[in-house]
């Protein structure tokens, strides 16, 4: 159990939003399938709008955003270090997922005004950058509670042992 076994709980973090597990999914899923060489010819948007290299960054951007947001849902958080780490993970992974859909949101926005789906990446990427700042919110009171539970903690210690 590590650094906290000493304080005699087990920590564990609420499960992922199931909504933006999803998000979290279909960019990968996006990601991978605009990633893969298929025989099949895409119609989207973005192999319409971009040249084929920034098409590709873009999809790459999505599976690698989205696939560190899957390791940090998997991550096993049972301990205040795991908690931790897995909260930070998943922060990584909402900067990436921000940032991929505001400049390809803002892009569409900017060519075409009255395209819905420019609207719908930028809403998005509003979304990661909001949770983003909740997550530094719950490391912030994270690192409240720890540091309150070791001064708080008042159980007998053996002395020190002397340095022979």
């Amino acid at each position: 159990m590590g650094d906290d076994a000493r304080f005699g709980r087990t920590w564990a973090r609420r499960a992922p939003n199931p909504f933006q597990l999803w998000i979290v999914v279909a960019c990968t899923l996006t990601g991978l399938v605009g990633v893969l060489p298929l025989s099949v010819e895409r119609t989207g948007a973005v192999d319409r709008e971009l040249p084929h290299a920034l098409a590709t960054l873009w999809y790459v951007g999505l599976l690698v955003a989205g696939g560190v947001g899957l390791v940090a849902a998997l991550l096993p958080a049972t301990t205040v270090t795991r908690v931790a780490r897995a909260l930070r993970v998943e922060r990584v992974s909402l900067a990436l997922l921000g940032g991929q859909l505001s400049g390809y949101g803002g892009a569409l926005l900017a060519v075409a005004p009255r395209t819905p789906i420019g609207a719908l990446l930028v809403a998005l990427a509003i979304a990661s950058v909001w949770r983003f700042h909740q997550i530094r919110g719950e490391l912030r009171t994270l690192r409240v509670v720890v540091t309150a539970i070791v001064e708080n903690d008042d159980r007998p210690r053996s002395p020190p042992r002397d340095a022979d």
